[in-house]
């Protein structure tokens, strides 16, 4: 249904992919039914708001993704800018700031990304938490050594 490659190489990997004769087809299959004395599985799709009919050797589907309904009510709720797509919106200089100070995002809130940035930004994300945090706790530590 949506055909993106997101993260680190990935669009090299689908473009080497349709090189290697890869067919990637952008439509909603309706039925797949696996053909047993050809062994390959013919789809029948609508692409273009055309019912058509093919065999492949082989099938994968995969849709789009989309931010979960309890995140964007959450957002919502705090206050935090959307983009046109649901994700949070954000700014390309500085990915983890929302549009509400103090508050910080990181992995597939922000856009559909892999597990390894995800896990980057997270780090990222609570070391920029902390460092709002820094002040308050030098202080706190100050005033229990004075006493």
């Amino acid at each position: 249904m949506d055909i993106r490659a997101h993260g680190k190489d990935f669009d090299q990997y689908y473009e080497r992919a349709k090189k290697q004769g890869v067919n990637y087809i952008k439509g909603i299959p309706s039925r797949i039914i696996k053909c047993p004395t050809l062994k390959t599985a013919t789809t029948f799709y609508n692409e273009a708001n055309q019912l058509q009919e093919k065999d492949f050797d082989l099938i994968i589907l995969s849709v789009g993704m989309e931010p979960g309904l309890s995140a964007v009510d959450t957002a919502k709720r705090l206050g935090i800018e959307l983009n046109e797509y649901g994700f949070c919106s954000t700014d390309r200089f500085t990915p983890l700031n929302t549009s509400r100070p103090g508050v910080f995002v990181g992995g597939a809130f922000q856009e559909p990304k892999d597990i390894p940035e995800t896990v980057t930004q997270a780090s990222a994300a609570a070391s920029m938490a902390m460092e709002l945090l820094s002040s308050a706790v030098t202080r706190w530590s100050l005033s229990l050594s004075i006493r």
